[in-house]
Order: structure tokens, then C-alpha cells, then sequence
């Protein structure tokens, strides 16, 4: 499952001395359309029932709570709250002057209904539901009180809080509306919902009335901007070309290769962060021959990410051995050595390693057990990077005896059929703001990507989540990754650097360091 604000689910989004990139320069100027080139058109604008959250569907929302530049959790539409001693109740005390988009008042009733309805199995996607956790209600204390129960504690709930997946809905439309909210989809954002048209664009105006920017905005009324115009753009080519002849300001995901030539242009600004969360190679651990540790050891030996980091991104990454990147809680500088002296990049260990398994080189090089040969299909996306990585994975573990086919699939397409268990090997990314990530992948009935879980992981994963105190909590998350460590069900790859190009007569645009995601509070279009 991936949870992230880049890629399958995907966002956006180096940043200054205060973690912000894009801060505004001279006097804002109000008015004008501000165009922005995204990959893919968002499957729905219900948050509810989207299966990722980037740009094209977060726009009309803001939430409960927010994250900050250190990644702390801060008040945004909820002022403040408070944790029962138990940990199974958090009591949200709410602004009292936020307007939803139909003019409707923001109160306790809109949060109860907004979370009733994302409880709806009717409703909801796998992702809104595992977020949610055991969520058991929402109470209406008063008007500005609203207050969450929970079946148990569940320490991971911050995590979405601060994305749109749980941000509160406008009642007025989303009773008007029902399932096709997400048609005319109504929020307390700062940019008002207007036209979509599938495939090529969607259309959002400012709310007028807006005045509750959040904290690390130097605007908290009105964005300046009167107009965004998101354009649907999945060719690199045409993102770049339209961006050098001024048709979009902005382009949200700039390919790894173009990145060389944008540094030198004076008029383009490049915005860049680590993205929350990791690429990996992962096994289908219920299919031969990665049901054999010694297979998964040899591989994660046999892989150099430096090579695949130079080639195929141009640099615009950091190799990682652990489960967890530095941008996550939990993440250890000792897990991330325990894994690199593990599987160190070494061919001769990894055939050795092999060998030890029972396997020996055939007539063509390829390692042989019990008559079968050591191979696998590779399933990358059609996204060119992704396809350089398999090649370059493809030469790699030719290199120690095994033979991989790589099979370039649409994203969705992948998506759909790992489930299934119809896939071997997959380059996929994962992303988050919290370590119950691992839940998500490896969690027995919820590991739909590399297949792997053990009675003990699963006790560990949920002990992580209903451990409120963090000392203990992040204990917990050391044993689970160094459990993953020493089973290799996978290997870990990089962690990539997301850059957005922003032409020079746009100011403004800020990128956020944790969430990934853009801020369009402060952005205007400089005059000429």
C-alpha cells in the first residue's frame, strides 16, 4: 500500500533555513491564472474514495491539524486538543470563524459527519480505512467540541490528520451530493472547486472569503492568485516543452534528466525535497525461488545502488538499506549499518551466499537448484526512470547467475494484479509520515506487495500502534525493521529527491519538507 504525495498516490512538493522553499519576494500581486502541469489526472477528487492524494484533488481542503517545517503536529481548524490518559480519545476544540466553500459554518457536527461518512464501508478505499484505524465514532460534545473514540489507543492517527484523506468536509454538499462528490467536491481550503474536464485539465478559483492560512504561510487570507489551472501532462517531453515556451508556470514532477539543464536557466527556480518514504526492489515472498532467504540475501548483496542512483536519476537520490528514510519517525542510523554490513555490495558474497543455498552456475552462466534455473520477471512502470532502473537491476543480477525479464506496466495495472499475487519482482515506492507504514506492507492480509509476514511481526506492528508513549513506540519500530533486516523480504533502494521547476515570474510557492505537499498561499504572478 502506498500512502504518499508523489507517484502512484502522489503529491508534490530545498528548502530554505526554515524549511520552506519560495518565499515571496516584493510586493505580492493579486489576480491572474497560475498554471500547473501534473502527471496524472486524479482517479477522484473524494478523498474518501481516492486511491492517492496529490495537487489535482488536495486544493479545496484544509485540516484538523498540521505539520510543521521540524515535522511537529500543530493546530490549524482545530485550535487545540487533548488526549484521554487512555489513549482512546482525543477531544478537538475547533475555530470558530472557517466557512466551507457553500458558505456553510465549520462546527463539531461537520467533523462528526465528515468521519461518518469515511467509516462508511460503502464509501471509503482500503486506504481511508486503514488510516482510520479502530476509530469507533465522533461525538458532538457542543457546537465547537468535537470529540474521536477509538476501540483502542492508536498512535498512528496524526499521520493522516495532516493530509486531505481525513480533512473535514462541507455537509451542505456532501449530503447534496452523496456519491459524486467527488464531481462537485466542497471544502475550507483556500481554493474553491469550479470544472474538470477528464484528461485535460481541472479548474479551481480562490475563496474569497478564506482567512485561516496555515501557520507557515506569511498569508493567512485570500491566496493572491485568482485562478489555478491544473493541466494533465504525462508526457516529460511535453511538460518541459510547454514549460520553456511559457504555456504552464509550474511543473510539479521535472524528469531526473532535465534537472542539469534547469540549473543553468536563470528564469526557472527548482524546488527540491526528499520525498517521504523509499523505492525498493520487492519479492513476491510466497512465490519460488524467493521463498529461499538465501535467494533474497544474494540479491539484496548483488544490488549497487550507487550505479542505479547515478544512471538512472542522475543523482537525485540517496541510496538506503533500511525499511524506514530519515524523513520518517523511527528511522536509525543503526538499523540503516546493521543492514549495510549485512548485505554489502559484493558480488563474490552474494554468489557465495548462493552456493550455500545449493545453487550452481548451468551451461549459460544462470544458477541451477533441483533442475530449475534462478530467474524472475521484473515489473517496472512505463515511467522512462523506472525503466532505466530495470535495465539497470536486469544487468546486476545477471551478474551473479540469475536471469530477470522486465516487464514495463502501467501503474495501474501493477497496482491492480501485486494484490493478486500475479507479479515477482516489482521496483515500487512507498511513502509516509509515520512508521505504521509497515503495517500497511507487511501485516499479514494487508502485505499486497512483497507477500511477507510472520505471527511475530504482526504482534510487534500492533503493539506500534496502540503504544502511546514514543520512547517505548519507536523501541517497538527497532525491532520490527531489524526483524526485516535479517529476512530481506526486500531491498530497500533510494529515497528521491522530488523537484518542481517554477518559472521566475511566479513568487512564492512554498514546498513543504515533510508532507511533500505545495502551498499556493503566498504565490502570485509577478507583473512584467
Amino acid at each position: 500500500m502506498v500512502f504518499k504525495f508523489s507517484k502512484s498516490f502522489v503529491c508534490v512538493a530545498l528548502l530554505l533555513a526554515l524549511g520552506l522553499t519560495g518565499s515571496a519576494t516584493g510586493q505580492p500581486v493579486r489576480g491572474g491564472t497560475l498554471t500547473v502541469a501534473i502527471v496524472r489526472d486524479p482517479d477522484t477528487l473524494d478523498i474518501h474514495r481516492t486511491t492517492w492524494v496529490d495537487i489535482g484533488n488536495y486544493l479545496p481542503y484544509d485540516t484538523l491539524v498540521a505539520m510543521d517545517e521540524k515535522g511537529k503536529i500543530i493546530p490549524h481548524l482545530a485550535e487545540s486538543w487533548r488526549v484521554s490518559p487512555d489513549g482512546k480519545e482525543i477531544t478537538f476544540t475547533l475555530r470558530t470563524d472557517v466557512r466551507f466553500h457553500s458558505g456553510a459554518p465549520f462546527t463539531a457536527e461537520a467533523v462528526k459527519r465528515t468521519y461518518d461518512r469515511a467509516r462508511d464501508p460503502a464509501v471509503r478505499s482500503p486506504a481511508t480505512a486503514f488510516m482510520l484505524g479502530p476509530l469507533e465514532a465522533v461525538d458532538v460534545v457542543d457546537t465547537r467540541t468535537a470529540r474521536m473514540r477509538f476501540r483502542e489507543p492508536f498512535a498512528p492517527i496524526w499521520a493522516p490528520m495532516v493530509t486531505a484523506y481525513l480533512a473535514p468536509f462541507d455537509p451542505t454538499v456532501m449530503e447534496r451530493e452523496g456519491l459524486e462528490f467527488g464531481e462537485r467536491p466542497s471544502g475550507a481550503g483556500p481554493f474553491k472547486f469550479v470544472e474538470r474536464v477528464r484528461g485535460s485539465h481541472l479548474v479551481f478559483r480562490r475563496a474569497d472569503d478564506y482567512a485561516w492560512g496555515p501557520r507557515y504561510a506569511t498569508n493567512k487570507r485570500a491566496p493572491y492568485v485568482e485562478t489555478v489551472r491544473l493541466r494533465v501532462i504525462p508526457d516529460e517531453a511535453t511538460r518541459m516543452m510547454e514549460l520553456d515556451r511559457g504555456g504552464v508556470h509550474v511543473v510539479m514532477s521535472v524528469p531526473t534528466q532535465e534537472v542539469r539543464r534547469l540549473r543553468e536557466r536563470q528564469d526557472i527556480q527548482l524546488l527540491r525535497t526528499r520525498e517521504n518514504g523509499i523505492t525498493y526492489l520487492g519479492f513476491n515472498n510466497k512465490k519460488w525461488p524467493f521463498t529461499d532467504i538465501k535467494v533474497r540475501q544474494a540479491i539484496s548483496t548483488a544490488v549497487q545502488r550507487d550505479n542505479v542512483i547515478r544512471f538512472a536519476l542522475e543523482g537525485l537520490a540517496k541510496p538506503i538499506y533500511g525499511p524506514l528514510p530519515q524523513t520518517i519517525p523511527g528511522y536509525s542510523d543503526r538499523i540503516e549499518e546493521m543492514s549495510k554490513q549485512l548485505y554489502p555490495f559484493d558480488r563474490r558474497k552474494a554468489r557465495a551466499v548462493l552456493a550455500e543455498g545449493g545453487w550452481q552456475p548451468g551451461p549459460d552462466g544462470i544458477m541451477v537448484k533441483d533442475g530449475r534455473r534462478l530467474s524472475s520477471s521484473l515489473w517496472v512502470t512505463s515511467e522512462p526512470v523506472n525503466h532505466r532502473i530495470g535495465m539497470i537491476l536486469q544487468s546486476q543480477l545477471r551478474a551473479i547467475g540469475m536471469h530477470v525479464d522486465l516487464e514495463v506496466l502501467e501503474d495501474a495495472t501493477i497496482r491492480a494484479n501485486t494484490p493478486r499475487g500475479l507479479h515477482e519482482m516489482i521496483v515500487w515506492p512507498y511513502g509516509w509520515y509515520d512508521p505504521d507504514i509497515l503495517h500497511a506492507l507487511f501485516y499479514t492480509g494487508r502485505s499486497v506487495r512483497v507477500h511477507y509476514s510472520t505471527p511475530e511481526l504482526d504482534r510487534l506492528l500492533d503493539a506500534g500502534r496502540t503504544t502511546m508513549e514514543e520512547r517505548k513506540r519507536m523501541e517497538i519500530y527497532f525491532e520490527i525493521q531489524k526483524k526485516l533486516v535479517e529476512a530481506a523480504p526486500w531491498v530497500p533502494l533510494y529515497v528521491r529527491e522530488h523537484v518542481i521547476a517554477v518559472r521566475g515570474d511566479v513568487k512564492g510557492v512554498k514546498a513543504h519538507p515533510f508532507t511533500n505537499a505545495v502551498y499556493l498561499n503566498d504565490a502570485y504572478i509577478a507583473r512584467k
